[in-house]
């Protein structure tokens, strides 16, 4: 089992001058629609912004993790943003940009949903159910 604790300190890292930021958001739409729909809406701005964000397959109904347009490798503000049903996922990162790099924040976005999957009833694809998002992280190679 995955505990929160963990999760948050395989993103945060120690700095006085620099604090990293997580927002999570959970939203139940009234339909499946709905959730697609504001899907599209995000995953589209994001498409806006030159650099076509990473595609996710196997964890949710449609899943993405953005680029930031200046350094593929790093991200200042990115974050995981998902539709399953008829919920909204949306999994947020700000700050360190230098000291965590962009694969890091994605597995720990990965690890909270994962952690929302094993805590709220009903939102985990039944494909899923039985597997760990971790062991779909061999699909996607090395977070490190």
């Amino acid at each position: 089992m995955i505990h929160t604790q963990d999760v948050i300190t395989s993103f945060y890292t120690p700095d006085a001058n620099e604090k990293g930021q997580i927002a999570i958001r959970l939203i139940k739409w009234g339909s499946k629609k709905e959730a697609g729909d504001d899907f599209r809406i995000f995953f589209n701005s994001e498409w806006n912004t030159g650099v076509a964000p990473e595609r996710l397959y196997g964890i949710a109904d449609s899943a993405y993790f953005d680029y930031d347009f200046e350094d593929t490798a790093k991200c200042d503000e990115c974050g995981l943003v998902a539709s399953r049903g008829e919920y909204g996922i949306y999994i947020a990162f700000k700050g360190q940009y230098e000291k965590v790099p962009r694969a890091r924040k994605k597995e720990s976005a990965l690890k909270i949903l994962q952690v929302m999957y094993d805590r709220v009833t009903g939102l985990a694809p039944s494909r899923i159910r039985n597997i760990k998002l971790t062991q779909i992280k061999l699909f996607y190679g090395q977070f490190y």
